[in-house]
């Protein structure tokens, strides 16, 4: 029988709730900085920054875990992250911790969260007594191409 691998983890904070994405696609974490508002783009599209020499789209994650739009702060950061040739920056309140996860831990999501989060959620973690819910990449990431569309 196959084993799998430890999953790593990025845990980050957002509105007081603990989320997490894959860490395999986490390129890195950085102050948020000016964002560039575009027009006709979808709500959850806050705008563009340009970092480290490239133009990258920021996503609202509150918008799209059915929370409510604030505008961001100072002390935001965003998380950046890539996959199939595709990036983006997800403007969160703080990461906390990258952990390696066994799979067997990982719980399926369950139907007490709001419609939104079970869209992009794919399972839960318990970390430090706390909830974490694991996002999707592959979900936010089809999100940002359709938009480009």
């Amino acid at each position: 029988m196959l084993e799998l691998q430890p999953k790593s983890l990025c845990i980050f904070l957002l509105d007081g709730e603990y989320y997490a994405l894959s860490a395999q696609v986490v390129e890195g974490i950085h102050f948020c900085g000016n964002i560039t508002y575009i027009p006709g783009c979808p709500p959850y599209i806050l705008g563009v920054i340009h970092l480290k020499g490239r133009i990258e789209a920021v996503l609202d994650l509150r918008i799209l875990l059915g929370k409510p739009h604030r505008d961001p702060r100072e002390r935001d950061v965003l998380i950046m992250i890539s996959q199939n040739q595709i990036r983006a920056g997800l403007l969160i309140d703080g990461a906390e911790d990258i952990i390696e996860v066994d799979h067997k831990n990982i719980s399926k999501v369950p139907s007490r969260l709001n419609i939104s989060v079970q869209s992009i959620a794919s399972g839960i973690y318990s970390w430090k007594e706390q909830t974490v819910v694991m996002l999707s990449s592959e979900i936010l990431m089809d999100k940002l191409q359709e938009t480009a569309l």
